[in-house]
């Protein structure tokens, strides 16, 4: 009687652990895939759709009136023309889960312009958004008489003002702030947010509490006060500016090397300098920062 060969057990072993092997690389595969899918999952945004429509109106200037507006979330930029009015044109920007939504909500957005006996007066109205995944802000674009004063506030936002012959007093709790050419008196504020003003001869007050402020002059008709919080200050004169300085920083240095001044004084942590030829009819300019550094340079 003839036997059958029996195989080795190490062969039949053999092919049990390759097969475990395999099983475990698709599981593995499989664990990975799955952890894969997850982790795109958790970091996929969701997506933000913004639809924008925009105003254009004008209003009557017949001289003698201010422009005041204070917004919430948006941009004020105003620039001068020669026209006898105030063009404004408005961008209402709604920013939601899908596109019909957001345009909806643009739509519902109002801006008002008036003019009371002083002064011209814009503002916008944006609907309550609680629970609706949607927000919404407004941004103008602004064309002013020359001639006319301006009185402007943000909570969120950049204000830009240049050319004007009026005083232009302008405030924001969070967003940078630029001046440039305003002829009569003016003062700028900021909570949080660079400043940058060029060529405001009446400017008195620049107060920032967090961020960098930048002033240059070709020619001062008052004194001037600097102050920020947390921020660095630089300043930038004309050689033939006379000015008495004074700068004072508790945390920072000051550095005049570039700016030709004559140290006058030094009592703890303010220095005083003057321009060359400076006299009695020299304009003051304070500049204080808790923490930050001064840069005095001269153009």
């Amino acid at each position: 009687m003839e036997r059958k060969a029996r195989k080795p057990s190490g062969a039949r072993s053999g092919g049990a652990a390759a097969f475990i092997s395999l099983l475990a690389a698709l599981l593995t595969m499989a664990v990975f895939a799955v952890a894969q899918q997850e982790d795109e999952t958790e970091s996929g945004a969701p997506q933000t759709f913004q639809y924008t429509l925009a105003d254009r109106f004008a209003v009557p200037w017949p001289g003698g009136k201010s422009l005041r507006m204070s917004e919430g979330e948006g941009q004020i930029f105003v620039r001068a023309s020669s026209a006898e009015a105030v063009t404004f044109r408005a961008s209402k920007t709604a920013f939601a889960p899908d596109l019909a939504k957001a345009r909806e909500f643009a739509s519902r957005i109002k801006v008002f312009a008036q003019a009371p006996a002083d002064s011209v007066v814009a503002t916008s109205s944006i609907p309550s958004s609680a629970g609706l995944e949607v927000s919404g802000r407004v941004d103008y674009d602004i064309l002013a008489p020359a001639a006319i004063s301006v009185d402007l506030a943000t909570t969120s936002g950049a204000i830009d003002v240049s050319g004007l012959e009026g005083d232009a007093k302008v405030i924001t709790d969070s967003g940078k702030i630029l001046l440039a050419n305003i002829k009569g008196a003016a003062q700028a504020s900021s909570s949080s947010g660079n400043i940058d003003i060029k060529d405001c001869s009446k400017i008195s007050l620049i107060r920032n509490g967090s961020g960098e402020v930048s002033f240059q002059a070709s020619g001062m008709e008052n004194d001037l006060d600097i102050e920020t919080d947390s921020g660095d200050i630089k300043v930038k004169l004309k050689r033939s500016l006379k000015a008495r300085i004074v700068a004072k920083t508790e945390s920072g240095a000051v550095d005049t090397a570039d700016a030709y001044l004559k140290k006058v004084s030094e009592a703890d942590s303010e220095l005083t300098f003057e321009t060359p030829g400076a006299g009695a009819s020299v304009r003051l300019i304070y500049i204080t920062t808790v923490s930050g550094d001064i840069i005095i340079s001269a153009d």
